[in-house]
């Protein structure tokens, strides 16, 4: 007997939105990577009400904004956080520098002060808006302030009204088709605004990937691919354009070229928990237990209330027979997700198999039962703990149930004629785990192994 393998938890990522960035500076351009002490000396100048300051102050707004990956995180953040100590900032550009900071932190994987950059900015937004008539621009940056929260429909009421007053915003185009195609699963509109982005900017990597995975989704695996090729090939390093074609190539069940983009994506950014946990997915599944390992307690140190992380670790503790170290896994991802039915049920296989909170196992196994009544991997693992706790008529009437929805099921099948036979209905029995052999050769060890035979 295993766990439930098939929904091995594999994480996605979700493509990012955009604000317009600040006018191109060309002082700054000619030195795109400040050091500390430059900073420190453009916050010192910016700390003063000079014109020359409000020099300074507007280079600090271009450090903070650039999106051209030449400058690393840390020093944007230092530079968005002088730039809003900066007595002369205007409250437009109060609110963008909070935004940028915010999807800063958020990359750095720092989602309470990433919540509470969107927040401010969001408040900033509402004022500006409200206090004249509202501009595209304010409105955009508005919409992709509530999108970062979540608010979901907030942001497309204010993308929608973008690009009516301006229906050649490729940004927001691309931002409303990520919405569309992640959250509202409108797969056909959000394609379709995303055609329209490609149209006016067709070597937009943001717009090829977004449209890549709403292809991916949409299950058009040639064309999401072709997308995907195409935004690597315009910026080879970038890493989450590795880890959406892993996602699609995985889907499509082309593990081996899923595994080489995992891996890629988790060398260029080591960061990207997503591609950490989706490549353990992989190595586990080949039984490399230890190496799914070692990928998930680097995704956990990121992002420790990951259920997917949290989850996969306790599935490939279970298979190497660590029980209570897969029970401890499994209880940390329900407490992160708690329909997470499929840790309810894998923790209820531990639970009995360890020989310990029985009582508790059985509830876990009801409760994921209770999320998900026609699962016959669910009903297959109750009635194995039904046989395992000396149950056998208990465990008959889930093997039937997991039987009736799906017909060829091997484990149920022997487990149904293992508990034939201890009900003393042993031709039946016999039969069943004839069967179960057929669908399934050494169908035996999956029971024996745990002492039923």
């Amino acid at each position: 007997m295993s766990p439930t393998s098939a929904p091995f938890a594999i994480a996605c990522f979700c493509a990012a939105v955009f604000l317009t960035s600040a006018p191109f500076n060309p002082l700054l351009a000619q030195n795109k990577t400040p050091p500390p002490a430059q900073l420190k000396a453009l916050q010192n100048l910016a700390d003063s009400t000079e014109s020359p300051a409000m020099m300074a102050l507007e280079e600090l707004i271009q450090v903070c904004t650039e999106r051209d990956g030449t400058v690393s995180f840390r020093p944007r953040i230092a530079a968005c956080s002088a730039a809003l100590r900066s007595p002369g900032l205007s409250d437009a550009d109060r609110a963008l520098v909070l935004y940028k900071r915010g999807e800063l932190h958020r990359t750095m994987l720092d989602e309470f002060r990433a919540r509470a950059d969107f927040a401010e900015a969001l408040g900033l937004y509402d004022r500006l808006v409200a206090a004249g008539t509202p501009a595209p621009g304010l409105l955009q940056q508005r919409g992709s302030s509530a999108h970062a929260l979540g608010f979901r429909d907030r942001a497309l009421s204010d993308y929608d009204l973008v690009i009516q007053l301006d229906p050649r915003n490729a940004r927001v185009l691309i931002n409303r088709g990520i919405l569309l195609a992640k959250h509202k699963h409108d797969y056909a509109a959000a394609i379709a605004d995303l055609d329209q982005a490609l149209a006016l900017e067709p070597d937009d990597e943001d717009a090829l990937m977004a449209r890549g995975e709403a292809y991916g989704d949409f299950g058009d695996v040639p064309r999401a691919l072709a997308d995907l090729d195409r935004a690597i090939a315009l910026e080879p390093l970038n890493s989450k354009a590795y880890l959406l074609r892993g996602i699609v190539s995985g889907r499509s069940g082309d593990q081996e070229s899923a595994y080489v983009d995992y891996d890629k994506a988790a060398t260029l950014d080591p960061l990207n928990a997503e591609a950490l946990v989706n490549r353990a997915a992989i190595r586990s599944t080949r039984g490399d237990q230890d190496g799914a390992i070692v990928d998930l307690d680097a995704a956990i140190a990121l992002q420790p209330d990951d259920p997917a992380a949290r989850y996969n670790r306790g599935y490939a503790y279970f298979a190497k027979r660590d029980y209570g170290r897969a029970i401890d896994d499994y209880s940390a991802a329900i407490r992160a997700n708690p329909k997470m039915s499929m840790a309810y049920n894998n923790r209820c296989l531990a639970r009995v198999i360890a020989g310990r909170e029985l009582a508790e196992a059985i509830a876990d196994c009801d409760l994921a039962l209770s999320q998900m009544p026609d699962s016959p991997q669910y009903r297959d693992t109750r009635g194995f703990v039904h046989l395992k706790l000396g149950k056998p008529d208990l465990a008959l009437v889930d093997y039937e149930a997991a039987l009736r929805i799906a017909p060829q099921w091997p484990r149920a099948l022997y487990g149904r004629g293992l508990a034939s036979i201890k009900l003393g209905r042993t031709a039946e029995g016999e039969a069943d785990r004839v069967a179960a052999r057929l669908l399934l050769p050494g169908i035996d060890s999956h029971f024996s192994i745990y002492g039923l035979d």
